[in-house]
């Protein structure tokens, strides 16, 4: 008895995990921000790196911010119309672009979100707007 009562028992929760399966879908969802800021811990962020910080805290940066979040939803959520939450902190792989232009250079900091803290992946410079004058 008890043998047969836990098999329909294991029947039953794979019965209802297939089911589950059958009815749900995965779906990824990406987010981009796009925002001035003059917060501190994103300075911090690109001093800790091995790369030269060449922003200035007295001067805003502009933030690019990519997040992605992937869930397993039931057909019937989705027909709803409902997304999911995206976190309000940074998740691993996150990525951010971090740029602030100061007189005629503009730095670009690309960051990854990785153990709990922002890297800085690259850093490039360039030379904007330079004033031509008519000869």
């Amino acid at each position: 008895m008890k043998k047969s009562l836990f098999f329909l028992t294991a029947l039953s929760l794979i019965s209802t995990s297939v089911l589950a399966n059958k009815n749900s879908v995965h779906n990824c969802y990406s987010t981009e921000q796009t925002y001035i800021s003059n917060e501190q811990s994103i300075y911090d962020s690109v001093d800790s790196s091995e790369l030269p910080n060449e922003l200035d805290s007295h001067f805003p940066v502009e933030v690019i911010y990519k997040s992605k979040v992937c869930i397993t939803s039931s057909i019937e959520i989705l027909a709803e119309g409902d997304l999911p939450d995206i976190p309000a902190t940074p998740q691993e792989g996150d990525t951010r672009t971090v740029t602030q232009t100061r007189g005629h250079i503009r730095s670009t900091y690309s960051q990854n979100y990785n153990g709990g803290r922002w890297e800085t992946k690259s850093l490039v410079r360039d030379i904007v707007d330079i004033p031509i004058e008519a000869v």
